[in-house]
């Protein structure tokens, strides 16, 4: 059947004098019908006076186009933006597995997981006096990624706004279309 299509597509381009085409002709009555009320319909249209559009008009229209052109593909984003998302993302990964320690501390005491989950709260702590041991440099580097984090947060927090405001806005122009 595709076969068929192509064929049935180039006999009504005015492809239909080819020698594939004839030789397909010869062997498919149905792209043979096709071809004769294809010629028929030609035939009672040449008498028709055909007319061209006015340069200036078709200037005009493909100007009009052009404009209203779509780019071809996704705009490609900047470096920093992905390098952003991926920062907003690590830190509310981070964020979120400092308060579920958080939360595994307040609700493992009654069930004599404390101890545990203790341990595991203090282990940032434990890795930063590690740290600070074994290259004493890093205690400055660390003390500024300290400082940052309440920024950082503030970013992911005013990032998370935008978020649901953008996604809200977008759901109220889809409503008021309908």
């Amino acid at each position: 059947m595709t076969i068929c299509n192509d064929i049935r597509t180039r006999i009504a381009i005015g492809e239909s004098a080819e020698l594939d085409v004839l030789d397909h002709l010869v062997d498919c009555t149905a792209c043979s019908d096709y071809a004769a009320q294809n010629s028929l319909i030609d035939s009672h249209l040449s008498p028709i006076t055909r007319h061209t559009a006015p340069a200036a008009l078709t200037a005009a229209l493909l100007a009009i186009a052009a404009d209203h052109a779509v780019s071809a593909g996704p705009q490609r984003q900047p470096w920093w933006a992905s390098l952003l998302a991926f920062a907003i993302g690590l830190v509310a990964m981070v964020s979120t597995v400092l308060i579920a320690a958080q939360l595994i501390v307040v609700f493992a005491g009654p069930y004599g997981f404390g101890a545990y989950a203790s341990d595991i709260v203090a282990l940032p702590a434990m890795f930063y006096t590690w740290m600070v041991t074994v290259l004493p440099v890093s205690a400055a580097a660390l003390a500024t990624l300290a400082s940052v984090r309440i920024q950082l947060i503030g970013i992911l927090m005013v990032a998370l706004g935008w978020f649901v405001y953008s996604n809200n806005k977008s759901r109220t122009r889809v409503r008021n279309r309908d």
